[in-house]
């Protein structure tokens, strides 16, 4: 089921953030498969190169922190994105979208902590999980080149979390959602939250 073709003529910038190994990117995608003229940003897509990621003072790399990624190149390009949309959607290439409305789903867990990106956001949602089961999920998930370091988790990736959380309970634009649930009970869930605001 296709939505959004009677949408006023803008564009909206919705971000999806919260945990690590939330679901996220999976819920993006599905959600630009359902939704015209939809657009995804991946945080994931500007990290810097491992020369200059920040380090601990014990030399860990600090993946998790804004430090690790290229926030003006983000923000520039999801500036790009919402100046001229049409240029960025794969839905526009077999129709005429002069007068189109588009949204564009930012996703990472870094987000809120880039103002430059946030400035954008008009509609948020934040992935929320325990820590046991948080903690669970990232040891279990197999990262490109190398697994967390020993304690990683609970000096770096969960305080970075509870950062992020406590600025999603305080913005008005967020909602938070239950990461515990199913992905197919996470795109629902949120797929409600952006019908609703579209309809705005």
């Amino acid at each position: 089921h296709v939505l959004g073709r009677n949408m006023a003529a803008n564009v909206r910038a919705v971000m999806i953030s919260g945990i690590s190994c939330g679901g996220k990117t999976t819920v993006v995608k599905k959600l630009c498969n359902s939704i015209l003229h939809s657009i995804s940003l991946h945080q994931d897509d500007y990290y810097v190169s491992e020369e200059v990621v920040p380090r601990s003072p014990q030399g860990t790399l600090l993946w998790d922190s804004p430090g690790a990624l290229d926030t003006n190149g983000l923000a520039a390009a999801l500036g790009a994105i919402m100046s001229q949309p049409q240029e960025h959607c794969s839905w526009c290439s077999t129709e005429s979208t002069a007068a189109a409305s588009h949204i564009v789903f930012i996703e990472g867990t870094l987000l809120l902590e880039i103002q430059s990106v946030m400035q954008h956001v008009k509609r948020g949602f934040f992935v929320t999980l325990d820590y046991d089961t948080s903690h669970e999920r990232r040891r279990d998930r197999i990262f490109p080149g190398n697994s967390d370091p020993v304690g990683y988790f609970d000096k770096w990736v969960w305080p970075a979390y509870l950062k992020s959380f406590e600025a999603a309970k305080h913005d008005g634009r967020i909602v938070l959602v239950n990461g515990s649930k199913s992905i197919a009970q996470l795109y629902d869930t949120i797929l409600l939250g952006v019908q609703a605001e579209l309809a705005c």
